[in-house]
């Protein structure tokens, strides 16, 4: 883990106060286990100033994100808080990430509760890295953790199920009951579409690995961004090692 310590995992959640979006309570509650870096942000147009953005909705920004920092804290979560104005969020979100040595960064959807967790899991990602965070926040609690592959054609199938079984036995050495780990291997030759469905069958968060951007995914966006905007459930971005190489934007912290 990319942590201040072995035990220790970072979570960056932005949250777009000025728009009034929200974190679930249930989502609070399993982040508890971990340190959360509230990232309250509001997108300016490339013309406009950080400084007379913070003059016309600075006082308010800060008090919605002050709200939602003592939501955090009532829940036992330890959270520290930052504000941006920002003409490139996506940009502000990798720089704050590296900044904070975030292991993850959540896109929040509704969550009414968490139930139901979903890994997605290919082969171009680090598997210990997200069974880790997985068992880390469904550690003393009831959740049952789906894992999925999407394999290509029948042919690789087994590949996939050799792929879920390293993962299974990665989670059960990590303290997660095997009696809470479903698994299900598709084949698909669309698998974003894939993985949608199969997070609308009753999924109540999605934890998913940060891939190596492809040509295709610069042009149509990340996976992770792709599943998040076509599914209810919210989706945990787990960050690649090492993580993203510096952005050379401007700092644009309203501090």
């Amino acid at each position: 883990m990319t942590g201040t310590n072995d035990d220790e995992m970072t979570v960056l959640v932005p949250v777009e106060v000025l728009d009034g979006e929200q974190v679930p309570a249930a989502l609070i509650d399993v982040l508890a286990s971990v340190r959360v870096v509230l990232l309250g942000y509001h997108a300016i147009p490339d013309q406009t100033a950080p400084e007379q953005a913070r003059a016309e909705f600075g006082e308010q920004a800060r008090a919605e994100l002050n709200d939602l920092v003592t939501a955090f804290r009532d829940a036992g979560v330890a959270v520290e808080a930052r504000f941006v104005f920002t003409p490139d969020p996506t940009q502000t979100f990798e720089r704050v990430a590296l900044e904070e040595e975030s292991d993850a960064i959540l896109l929040p959807n509704p969550a009414p509760s968490v139930d139901r967790i979903l890994v997605p899991l290919s082969e171009d990602i680090n598997v210990d890295r997200i069974t880790a965070v997985t068992a880390m926040l469904t550690s003393d609690s009831d959740v049952t953790v789906t894992l999925t592959h999407v394999a290509p054609s029948e042919e690789e199938r087994a590949r996939g199920e050799r792929l879920l079984d390293e993962a299974t036995k990665s989670l059960v050495g990590k303290g997660v009951a095997a009696a809470a780990i479903d698994r299900e291997v598709t084949v698909s030759e669309t698998p974003i579409k894939a993985i949608t469905e199969v997070a609308s069958d009753d999924t109540d968060l999605v934890i998913i690995g940060e891939s190596r951007p492809s040509v295709r995914e610069l042009v149509f966006g990340e996976p992770s961004e792709r599943i998040a905007g076509r599914t209810l459930a919210p989706v945990l971005v787990v960050r690649r090692l090492p993580i993203i190489e510096e952005e050379s934007d401007a700092p644009d912290d309203a501090s």
